[in-house]
């Protein structure tokens, strides 16, 4: 199995940026956020609870994490945003 692309340099350079950047860099990565909780919510779930309101949900504990995540540094970002 070949190994994940590394992360684009606009995005290394967002999560070398600080606080302000890591903003920027969670923005761009919500759509793929909410596609990502659109493809695997349970239609029966999404009848009760707003697809977007999970994806700002996400978005926030990534932010949340975002710190651990730049320590260790264990995958491109955008597989790690998706877990």
């Amino acid at each position: 199995m070949p190994a994940p692309a590394p992360d684009p340099p606009e995005v290394e350079q967002l999560l070398a940026g600080g606080p302000a950047a890591a903003g920027e860099l969670i923005a761009r990565h919500l759509p793929l956020i909410r596609q990502t909780v659109e493809f695997r919510m349970d239609r029966l779930l999404r009848a009760r609870v707003d697809p977007e309101d999970v994806a700002q949900e996400a978005a926030l504990r990534i932010a949340g994490r975002l710190p651990d995540f730049l320590a260790r540094r264990p995958m491109p970002f955008h597989l790690w945003a998706r877990r």
